[in-house]
């Protein structure tokens, strides 16, 4: 939220009027934020409810608890459960400690965190346990919820230094790398963060933008703002900011940010990175 609140104070006000017109425009009256589809989902409430609080917009949190809590928590993947927890948390960031209790409590997500293995999964593991006010790991982790212990990334890693989300591949993934980099950094393993950030590093384009993996030939927003995001988390400053590129994924008439300067349809997602970019820039 930082670098997100970050990048709002760098936008021009004709700028943030039409980032809260288009986040505005995916509010649903069940209380959930849209999806591309035009239909309220857990997954895109979370992004809509990130760009809210950093607009300073207002939020009925009544009505996010209620379409939050009536999805079949036991239902969720990672990716879900954490988009449920951080939906709750963004709506009343002031009950934090009361929506933690419960969601400790209430969400059978014990066994989410104790099987994630690959980056991605284990850094969303370390979000998700952060979020819902628990510790990463060790001889204070609640019994509720299992003990998670941090696995190696190394069968993740190809030649090229870089992480997949797949044992053994031929070559890694920007997002991947990023979330090994994190996911390290939580870890107090520094050493191996750096050496999977001078790898990811080497992948920026001239413009600053980065590609999903070295194979893409075109950059996108998410992968752009994964990079950045993880290398300003070990000290290491791109080359070049990227702020022609975000600018280029912005789509003036609607008010949001694409995958790509190449086009594509807004969405909350993308408008959270593009306006991350922004404040790390």
């Amino acid at each position: 939220m930082k670098a997100l609140r970050k990048g709002v104070r760098r936008c021009s006000d004709d700028a943030l009027e039409c980032l809260r017109g288009f986040v505005a425009a995916q509010w649903h009256e069940s209380g959930g934020f849209c999806d591309r589809a035009g239909k309220p989902d857990i997954y895109y409430t979370q992004f809509g409810l990130m760009l809210a609080r950093a607009l300073g917009m207002k939020i009925d949190a009544s009505a996010v608890g209620k379409f939050c809590w009536k999805h079949d928590v036991s239902s969720f993947d990672l990716v879900h459960a954490n988009c449920f927890v951080r939906s709750l948390l963004l709506a009343r960031p002031w009950f934090a400690w009361l929506q933690g209790r419960r969601i400790r409590r209430d969400c059978p997500f014990a066994a989410l965190v104790v099987e994630a293995h690959t980056p991605y999964e284990q850094f969303l593991a370390l979000t998700l346990a952060q979020d819902a006010g628990l510790p990463f790991w060790g001889k204070h982790w609640r019994k509720c919820w299992g003990k998670f212990e941090k696995k190696s990334l190394e069968v993740y890693r190809s030649a090229d230094g870089l992480y997949a989300n797949v044992p053994e591949a031929a070559e890694g993934g920007v997002n991947a790398t990023a979330s090994a980099i994190l996911a390290e950094v939580f870890a107090g393993t520094r050493d191996l963060a750096l050496s999977a950030a001078h790898a990811l590093a080497k992948q920026e384009r001239d413009d600053g933008s980065f590609c999903a993996n070295p194979s893409t030939p075109f950059p996108d927003i998410l992968s752009t703002a994964s990079a950045h995001f993880a290398l300003h988390t070990v000290g290491i400053r791109p080359r070049n900011d990227a702020k022609f590129f975000v600018e280029e994924c912005f789509v003036e008439d609607v008010g949001g940010f694409a995958a790509s300067p190449e086009g594509g349809t807004p969405d909350l997602e993308y408008t959270v990175y593009g306006v991350i970019l922004m404040g790390l820039a």
